[in-house]
């Protein structure tokens, strides 16, 4: 096994088991106890180190989603269920305001028959403002500017354009 690949293993294994100590990961990679320091301070030179804690580091967003993620789908469901269309919600980062963001953006609720947006998602967090993206039914406002949803604001355009034109050659 390369060293690549045996990060990747500890990195599934702290992942899967949300802690290890040095001897399990000695003993599932076949590895000596200073290897597997070794691989975990390489980890934590990837990752964020909690604040407040030496021994202890944050994975990145993508291995922690799928931890609990029968709640945090509940949790979104019934968050995206409290919204009301043409109200704004607040979201910062995080795997669950990430499911919350998709929730909300495959809501069909916000969905207004004049084209224009039915909820606004504001956001310091680029993962939360990404999710309902492509969706036409939610404005999305990022910390220091706006995100705009392409394929929405290009059907507008090509509507008013239509619309000019039109009354151009009449």
């Amino acid at each position: 096994m390369t060293p690549r690949q045996r990060l990747n293993v500890l990195l599934e294994l702290v992942s899967e088991r949300g802690n290890v100590t040095i001897s399990e990961i000695g003993d599932a990679l076949d590895v000596s106890p200073a290897t597997a320091l070794r691989d975990l301070t390489i980890l934590a030179d990837h990752t964020h180190p909690r604040p407040g804690r030496r021994t202890g580091y944050e994975l990145p967003p993508q291995y922690k989603s799928a931890r609990q993620a029968e709640a945090k789908t509940a949790i979104a469901a019934r968050a995206a269920d409290l919204a009301r269309p043409r109200e704004t919600v607040g979201s910062n980062g995080g795997t669950t305001a990430t499911e919350v963001a998709r929730a909300l953006g495959k809501s069909e609720r916000f969905v207004r028959t004049d084209g224009e947006p039915g909820l606004t998602v504001g956001t310091n967090a680029l993962n939360i403002a990404y999710e309902p993206s492509v969706r036409a039914q939610v404005k999305i406002a990022v910390t220091g500017g706006s995100t705009t949803n392409w394929s929405a604001r290009s059907s507008r355009t090509r509507s008013r354009r239509s619309r000019s034109s039109s009354a151009s050659t009449a």
